[in-house]
């Protein structure tokens, strides 16, 4: 296997807009839930790119809009030279799913005597498109306010 070199980013972002670039893949580590239909709708932009620019700027877009539309909590691209091609790249995702599951319990008194326990669940990417499903429960107890003169 060929040695890799590495350079540095000011190097390579002087010479990117000439360099053509054609996608050879699109690759996704730590996917477990999210369905592949919904990360091929966001990377497509991708294989439009014409320039070693271009996909470097629409790698990192995808890689946003991926946490912004809720499919990830953390993505990150890697762009790496294709093994057999001149002008081919393949794009590696690095990516972190939601947890499966958020609870919490909040409970707060006020000055007037009152009481409130809330409980809310929740759950992101319930099927693996970003749809998400939230709950909140909210009990209150009125305070006891005696007013002697």
């Amino acid at each position: 296997m060929p040695e890799k070199t590495f350079h540095k980013a000011a190097t390579i972002r002087s010479k990117a807009p000439g360099v053509p670039s054609i996608v050879e893949a699109v690759q996704f580590h730590g996917v477990r839930i999210t369905k592949n239909d919904a990360l091929l709708k966001e990377v497509s932009e991708l294989y439009r790119s014409q320039n070693l620019d271009e996909l470097v700027h629409n790698s990192h877009l995808a890689a946003k809009h991926l946490q912004e539309v809720g499919l990830m909590d953390n993505a990150v691209a890697l762009i790496d030279t294709a093994p057999n091609s001149k002008d081919g790249y393949v794009v590696n995702f690095l990516v972190k799913e939601p947890k499966s599951f958020t609870a919490g319990v909040k409970a707060g008194v006020s000055t007037n005597g009152d009481a409130d326990v809330s409980l809310n669940a929740g759950k992101q990417s319930v099927g693996g498109r970003g749809e998400a499903v939230n709950t909140q429960y909210t009990y209150t107890v009125k305070g006891m306010s005696e007013s002697i003169f």
